[in-house]
């Protein structure tokens, strides 16, 4: 234990503290004693990236990578702070990367799956978050994404599939409320597909209801709801004057 070494307990309390102008001041510090530290460098990134200060964050995390280049948590945070630079083919070959160190590193997989989607890759997505649904707490929110891309690739009865597993995973209302949601999405475009099948459109309407039951604020529910029933209405009224004929 060197006398210096107290200054990354130092800059890593202030740094979860919420105070990283102080950590900052303090890894720099260090790392003019030891400027072959890989884990500061790495620790320094992440106050970068907190304060937002992006391309100071980059910097930090590939120099982690220099000195160690199996340096996993660097290439994880490097990952997603290009995500959050929307520099997604960058974040992807971080992520890429990663996988080829440790194939089981947490939650590179499901980040991965989140590039992937960005970049409109939807099956590609789904087979990262596929491979990262073993992780049982994560799984909800997995399959409401795995539903989602499958909406996006018309494959309907996947993504009623995947989202149904979710009512049996989760109570947690905000959980809930998107799965009712992408669940009327789904079975109202099957209906709009179908010429305005009535029987979609109403299993529409009863997810949509349940959604607002859970989350009332949003007007986006509220008019889905209102619009749709009107149609349902009008559909039903048409219906029945062309039997009546």
């Amino acid at each position: 234990f060197r006398s210096y070494d107290y200054l990354i307990h130092l800059g890593n309390t202030l740094s979860r503290k919420g105070n990283q102008t102080e950590a900052i001041e303090i890894y720099q510090r260090y790392l003019k004693l030891d400027p072959y530290h890989r884990n500061t460098y790495n620790n320094l990134g992440n106050a970068y990236e907190a304060q937002q200060n992006y391309e100071k964050a980059v910097i930090s995390y590939n120099k982690a990578i220099e000195l160690d280049p199996r340096a996993a948590p660097a290439f994880l945070n490097l990952g997603n702070v290009y995500m959050k630079m929307k520099e997604i083919d960058q974040a992807i070959a971080a992520y890429l990367k990663l996988i080829e160190i440790n194939a089981k590193y947490p939650a590179v997989h499901h980040n991965l799956g989140d590039a992937y989607n960005a970049r409109g890759e939807y099956a590609k997505s789904n087979a990262e978050y596929l491979i990262a649904s073993y992780d049982l707490k994560a799984k909800p929110l997995l399959y409401q994404k795995m539903g989602y891309n499958y909406f996006q690739l018309k494959e309907y009865d996947q993504a009623l599939s995947y989202l149904e597993k979710i009512f049996g995973l989760t109570e947690e209302p905000g959980a809930l409320y998107q799965t009712y949601k992408y669940l009327g999405n789904i079975y109202f475009q099957k209906g709009k597909e179908a010429g305005w099948d009535l029987q979609f459109l109403e299993q529409s309407l009863n997810m949509w209801e349940k959604a607002y039951q859970i989350n009332s604020t949003e007007d986006v529910i509220k008019n889905n709801i209102r619009q749709l029933d009107k149609q349902i209405n009008l559909l039903k009224i048409s219906k029945g004057s062309a039997v009546s004929k």
